[in-house]
């Protein structure tokens, strides 16, 4: 039995039928333009799309068969298929969220995948009680071009990474953490967009903003590519201050 079964809703809800705690339901993707993060907003399916979009100005909505069958009360997570794994399910977030039928008027994301600047396409599969739990919808979706900014793809891309990274340069500065600095500069090194020298020069300044503007002044002297890693890496490092930082 199921932990969440020993709540009162949990006792409770053994003694109504099954199909009147189930609805129709669907799953609407919204990709963030040029921040690499799926909003996936999980909704009984009488909402409108229109209604939806409205609120998601500037986020591109994902075609998909977004038809499912939902039970309220129930507990659900978000995942991706197993080759996925490693790069995109550890930033999920939240790991699990309890259906409620009850909606509008403000329509936040149910789920929020945080990706790989070079994803091109994944495996959603939302899971009924968790990870081990009863698949109610998977689908196949390919994301966007907006999404890919690595290497020769980043080419195709009005602006280019170099000038999106330019455009949150005094937010960057202003608001990374040292902890987020120390790893970015390893990562960097890692990825030879810079070589030791240049990474113990950098490390070696106590004060954290004019840390981070040595770090993203280098980047940024580096072009395209070297820019295109560091946003990947950013979001590998830290999803949430990824989110905050304004790409154009």
């Amino acid at each position: 039995m199921n932990i969440t079964d020993l709540s009162l809703w949990g006792l409770v809800r053994m003694f109504i039928p099954q199909a009147l705690l189930s609805i129709k339901g669907q799953v609407l993707p919204f990709l963030k333009s040029l921040q690499s993060v799926l909003n996936v907003i999980v909704l009984p399916s009488n909402v409108p799309l229109n209604e939806v979009k409205q609120q998601q100005t500037g986020n591109t909505y994902i075609e998909v068969c977004a038809d499912c069958i939902l039970t309220r009360g129930e507990t659900y997570s978000l995942k991706t298929e197993e080759e996925d794994l490693k790069k995109i399910q550890q930033m999920i977030t939240p790991e699990h969220v309890q259906f409620d039928c009850h909606y509008g008027p403000n329509y936040h994301p149910t789920f929020q995948l945080f990706l790989d600047a070079d994803t091109k396409d994944l495996e959603l599969r939302l899971l009924k009680r968790g990870v081990d739990g009863e698949e109610v919808w998977t689908r196949r979706i390919r994301l966007p071009g907006a999404v890919l900014l690595e290497g020769d793809e980043a080419e195709t891309s009005q602006r280019g990474p170099a000038k999106n990274m330019h455009s949150v340069r005094t937010e960057f500065v202003n608001r990374v953490s040292l902890p987020v600095l120390d790893c970015l500069l390893d990562n960097l090194l890692q990825r030879k967009v810079c070589n030791q020298l240049e990474m113990e020069k950098v490390k070696v300044i106590p004060e954290r903003a004019e840390k981070a503007r040595e770090v993203i002044d280098m980047v940024l002297n580096k072009g395209d590519n070297a820019c295109s890693i560091m946003k990947t890496l950013l979001v590998e490092l830290d999803p949430f201050f990824f989110q905050t930082l304004d790409f154009r």
